[in-house]
């Protein structure tokens, strides 16, 4: 620890004005610039607006875009893994409908790792990404009361 590396000093002004100017964390994949904003991967986030999610998401996890092929082996990859494990339905059937989303969301996440974790940090990432859309589609609706309005599971409808 005595070795460390001072990044920047604090003041009690830098605390009143939100950390403005003080770095909080450090990222791999991201960073922050005053005048071109977010990048990912060293790609200004304007220069992504066009390309698609699970492109930006392939560039997050390899530090480059996909060229077309893994472009396409990826998108099959996150399809292979959109369904829900059984029972997850089951556990958000049963929540009250005036519950804030982002708890259904904590409980939806927490419900899918109990379900099925498999001890692999980028397999239990990519499973989690493929079962979002599916995960937030029920939320809303059970939330909503629409039950009877629940398609069945299509992972061509995936991210």
């Amino acid at each position: 620890m005595d070795n460390e590396e001072v990044l920047c000093e604090v003041t009690e002004n830098h605390l009143n004005t939100g950390l403005r100017g003080i770095p909080v964390g450090t990222c791999r994949t991201s960073f922050v610039t005053p005048d071109e904003g977010v990048h990912y991967c060293g790609y200004p986030i304007r220069e992504l607006v066009d390309v698609s999610p699970e492109d930006v998401i392939y560039l997050l996890f390899n530090k480059e875009l996909p060229n077309a092929e893994q472009s396409a082996m990826f998108r099959e990859d996150l399809a292979s893994r959109a369904s829900l494990p059984d029972g997850v339905e089951q556990v958000l059937s049963n929540l009250p409908k005036h519950g804030h989303p982002m708890d259904w969301l904590s409980i939806g996440i927490h419900t899918l790792g109990m379900y099925d974790t498999t001890g692999d940090w980028l397999d239990d990432a990519l499973n989690l990404i493929a079962r979002m859309p599916r995960l937030m589609g029920l939320i809303f609706r059970y939330r909503e009361g629409r039950e009877s309005d629940i398609p069945a599971d299509d992972v061509a409808q995936s991210l």
